[in-house]
């Protein structure tokens, strides 16, 4: 199999392997607006106040949350107060600045039998940064809790990568998104994605467990693998139509890292080296390797040597 064909592969894995999640339902009535989930015997229902009249978080007010099970209310909450250093949620409008009702979500995580109820707020879809609440129901105290999981410029997508029945959350590593630089608009653009391009940040696969997100990433290679192999494609291509400040444009340090995050994951870190350090050859070649060693020691991806 070719390694466009393993590409191909991934990426209708992506999108085909989608979690079917009910559509919501949305009603507004003298300026209240209502998003509603529900599946079995849970109902979610999130309210809030404002004209959808530009971008920002200000223009939306009295947020609330209300789960319904069983017929007993469990939840009746005030969001207004929700840890965020944007304030109150705005992920509820889309970037044409519609209700964006996909905020909301009742899904069963982990194959427990009981659902878990998701909520997204932030600054703004597609930026930074953005957060997710989840609601995990205790049959014994017959309450909900909830953490909370900060996703930065990263964002996610619910996919059951293993068939398994339990979503795995696709996204990727937001620590990667400051110390090396952002894609510029032409990279972002070849690589199909925003201008704040989550694929140009190593990919992360995380399973919701026990209450608390754990980090699976390895055990899911051939992402991994066709995730590393789409960056260095984008250098190849540059490469190959003869775009020779590829090899010392420094906006590429982005690409670099987030492959060679990728190839330690792998098992492949000294291949991703060498490939790396004959393809790069600006001015600040050694500085940039010295702390991208350093910083992927730190950060769990290398062994300390």
């Amino acid at each position: 199999m070719t390694q466009k064909i393993k590409i191909a592969a991934w990426l209708s894995r992506v999108l085909v392997l989608g979690l079917a999640i009910a559509s919501p339902q949305v009603a507004k009535a003298s300026g209240e607006i209502r998003v509603t989930q529900s599946s079995d015997d849970v109902v979610a229902e999130l309210s809030y106040s404002g004209e959808v009249l530009g971008a920002e978080p200000s223009q939306f007010a009295n947020f609330k949350l209300r789960v319904v099970r069983a017929g007993q209310t469990l939840i009746d909450q005030d969001l207004a107060t929700a840890r965020s250093t944007y304030g109150n949620p705005s992920n509820i409008q889309s970037p044409g600045n519609r209700p964006f009702p996909e905020s909301l979500k009742v899904v069963d995580l982990n194959q427990d039998g009981e659902l878990e109820i998701l909520f997204d707020f932030g600054d703004r879809p597609g930026g930074c940064c953005t957060y997710t609440q989840i609601y995990r129901y205790d049959p014994e105290q017959q309450t909900y809790s909830y953490t909370e999981h900060f996703w930065g410029y990263a964002g996610y997508r619910l996919r059951d990568l293993n068939e398994d029945g339990a979503p795995e959350f696709l996204t990727n590593d937001n620590l990667f998104a400051y110390p090396f630089g952002f894609p510029s608009v032409e990279m972002s653009e070849q690589l199909q994605e925003s201008s704040y391009s989550p694929s140009v940040l190593p990919l992360r696969v995380l399973q919701y467990q026990d209450g608390r997100m754990a980090d699976v990433t390895r055990q899911y290679p051939q992402e991994l693998g066709s995730h590393a192999y789409i960056l260095w494609s984008h250098y190849w291509q540059r490469q190959s139509s003869g775009d020779t400040r590829v090899r010392t444009d420094p906006t590429m340090k982005v690409v670099w890292a987030a492959y060679l995050a990728d190839k330690h994951l792998l098992g492949q870190a000294q291949e991703g080296w060498q490939m790396v350090e004959q393809a790069y050859q600006g001015s600040d070649r050694q500085q940039f390797f010295n702390s991208l060693r350093t910083f992927l020691r730190e950060n769990g991806y290398a062994q300390e040597s």
